[in-house]
């Protein structure tokens, strides 16, 4: 059966959208008073009406030219966006992205200057260390080739250039283990995704970095499942380099997956199978948060800080009851904001259906999980090892709920859930329990938008 002659095609969008519009009904019927504003409620109108009419396109059209949907559907949406910024919140940028304003500050000052002025300038600004570079200097590049008022706009080109191009790795990886249709989808549903459009708007560096994500994870994937070649480790490395001028802590996540893939690929997993498991086990609970501290000192900050600050974030999240959401979170969540209070000041609602399609397929990636485990499908286990390590580390840090944080290993969650499906789809007399799921579902996000007003 071909994934996507039921669950993965664009029916999916259209129950996707009026699920979404019935919340939000639901929601303005509890809390009216809490619902974005006007404006806000018709961006994102239009945004779902431009899914949905782009969505009943894509399906028909070869991987190349859903990409090129893809490059196209960011690119209008983000200048559009940038311009209700720029009309709605009085700024190019959005109303919260400070990481944005900097990057933009920074390039806009010191694009005159040599670059080595420009490193040292960065090195000397605190906040800002090794795994910031990437974005800095590529935004300065940009702006001292284009000038800063063109520059702004240009970036945004270019973000749309790494959206498609990571769809189109996105799509490649899942080629490896899914039939055509069913990895357009995946890569379609990727490049699509509203927070996409929202980082790009507002000057955010994740696009750049899931683009060298989705290609260290292909590469990965690909020296496991084929031919273990110097080529396809020399891209791995090439790629996930990178991000140690974006996120240190996803190359040694990707370091460690690494390392799985080369256990596997030697046979060693597939013979000691569970010691494998207790090993990753023992890796993620002692190990990982070691790793973390290290990372932490090396942006300046002291393990002791570090501690604090989760120890802070534990208690503000509801001490022991924060600790099972955070784990909650990673697997289901994030979970969609459809009101507007002071703090969120309407800007998170902006992308609100993003977490929510995440919702929609969470169950289907725990389902996955258990069953790639169970049964020992080691093909898996590289990408399942990237995704559970980097969702420890959301919830050691206690940002298991917020979606900056999570986008980096959405990807590995599409092609885990589109596993789980098939895995789920397989057996007949499961299917009626996926209106359960739905259901609680619902009722979840009711309710965590209802919690604290």
């Amino acid at each position: 059966m071909k994934l996507y002659n039921s669950w993965l095609n664009r029916a999916f969008f259209v129950k996707a959208i009026l699920l979404y519009i019935v919340l939000y009904a639901c929601i303005g019927l509890l809390r009216p008073m809490f619902l974005p504003s006007y404006e806000i409620l018709f961006v994102q109108t239009v945004y779902v009406l431009a899914l949905l009419v782009v969505s009943l396109e894509y399906s028909r059209h070869s991987i190349r030219k859903t990409v090129t949907v893809i490059f196209l559907f960011h690119l209008l949406c983000s200048f559009a966006l940038r311009l209700f910024n720029l009309e709605y919140f009085g700024k190019a940028l959005g109303y919260d992205t400070r990481d944005g304003e900097t990057y933009h500050r920074f390039a806009s000052w010191l694009c005159s200057n040599s670059f080595g002025h420009f490193v040292e300038t960065v090195q000397s600004y605190g906040d800002y260390t090794l795994d910031d570079f990437g974005q800095f200097g590529l935004v300065y590049w940009i702006y001292r080739i284009f000038t800063p008022e063109i520059g702004i706009q240009v970036m945004i080109l270019v973000n749309a250039v790494a959206v498609a191009l990571s769809s189109m790795f996105l799509y490649k990886t899942s080629r490896l283990f899914f039939d055509r249709s069913a990895s357009n989808f995946v890569a379609f549903l990727w490049g699509c995704e509203a927070f996409a459009i929202y980082t790009c708007a507002g000057g955010l560096k994740e696009n750049i970095m899931l683009l060298f994500v989705n290609i260290a994870v292909y590469f990965l994937c690909k020296l496991h499942t084929r031919k273990f070649t110097a080529y396809n480790v020399i891209m791995f490395f090439a790629a996930a380099g990178m991000l140690l001028l974006y996120r240190l802590a996803l190359f040694y996540i990707l370091l460690l997956a690494f390392v799985t893939a080369i256990l596997l690929k030697r046979g060693f997993v597939k013979n000691h199978i569970r010691f494998f498991i207790g090993v990753v086990g023992i890796v993620t609970v002692v190990v990982a948060p070691a790793v973390i501290s290290m990372i932490s000192v090396q942006r300046g900050y002291s393990s002791d800080f570090l501690m604090e600050d989760s120890s802070s974030r534990m208690q503000e999240a509801g001490g022991s009851l924060g600790i099972v959401t955070n784990i909650f979170a990673a697997i289901f969540g994030p979970f969609p904001s459809f009101v507007a209070d002071s703090y969120k000041a309407n800007y998170i609602t902006l992308y609100s259906f993003t977490p929510f399609v995440k919702v929609l397929y969470s169950f289907y990636l725990l389902y996955a999980i258990i069953r790639i485990v169970k049964k020992q499908m080691v093909a898996y286990f590289p990408i399942l090892v990237y995704f559970l390590l980097s969702s420890f580390m959301l919830v050691f840090t206690f940002y298991s709920l917020h979606d900056r944080y999570q986008w980096v290993h959405i990807p590995a969650t599409m092609i885990l859930a589109a596993k789980g499906f098939k895995e789920w789809h397989s057996n007949q007399h499961f299917l009626p329990y996926n209106k359960y799921y739905l259901v609680v579902a619902i009722l979840f996000v009711v309710v965590y938008n209802m919690r604290s007003l």
